[in-house]
C-alpha cells in the first residue's frame, strides 16, 4: 500500500552469507542490482517488512537471520512511479545481518530476475546503470558500522 506522502518507507538489509565477507544483492522488475527489503506497509513494523521481504525474495526465515541490527538510513530526492501511479521517493531504514545459509543453498523467488553475490566493495565499483545509488548510500552506512565511525543522516 503506497501512502500519500513523497515517501514511500521501506527496509533494506547488508545480507551478509555465513563464514564469508559477500552480500546478496538482487534484482526485480526494474532491473538494477540492489539489496534484499521492501516496502513497510501501513501498521507494519521495519522489522516485519524486512523479514516478510526476505521470505518473498530468498525464502529466508527469521531464524536464519543473525546479528541483525539497524544502522541508519537513507533516501532518494529521484522518484519513481508507483502502480497507482504517483511519485513516489524511497526512504530506506538500513540494516545490517548474516544470512546462515551457505552460498550453494541459496534459493531465490521467481520475481528475482537476477542474483549476485558479491563483497560490498565489488558492488561498490559497479557501474550506477547496474546498481543502486540508495544501495551504495546503504553500504557506506554498513562500513561505517564495521568501523565504528560517528554517522550523520
Amino acid at each position: 500500500m503506497i501512502s500519500n506522502s513523497l515517501y514511500r518507507p521501506a527496509a533494506k538489509i547488508v545480507l551478509g552469507l555465513e563464514g564469508s565477507d559477500e552480500c546478496v544483492f538482487v534484482a526485480g522488475s526494474r532491473g538494477r542490482l540492489n539489496l534484499p527489503g521492501g516496502g513497510i506497509d501501513e501498521g507494519e513494523t521495519a522489522e516485519e517488512a524486512l523479514f516478510k521481504e526476505l521470505y518473498q525474495e530468498l525464502r529466508a526465515t527469521p531464524e536464519q537471520v543473525y546479528g541483525l541490527s539497524e544502522i541508519g538510513a537513507t533516501w532518494s530526492n529521484e522518484a519513481f512511479t508507483s502502480s497507482e501511479g504517483l511519485p513516489v521517493r524511497p526512504r530506506w531504514k538500513v540494516f545490517a545481518g548474516r544470512l546462515a545459509v551457505a552460498r550453494s543453498d541459496l534459493r531465490f523467488a521467481s520475481e528475482i530476475t537476477r542474483q549476485r553475490v558479491m563483497t560490498p566493495e565489488a558492488y561498490l565499483a559497479l557501474p550506477d546503470a547496474s546498481s543502486s545509488v540508495l544501495a551504495k548510500r546503504a553500504l557506506f552506512l554498513y562500513q561505517q558500522s564495521l568501523s565504528g565511525a560517528q554517522s550523520y543522516n
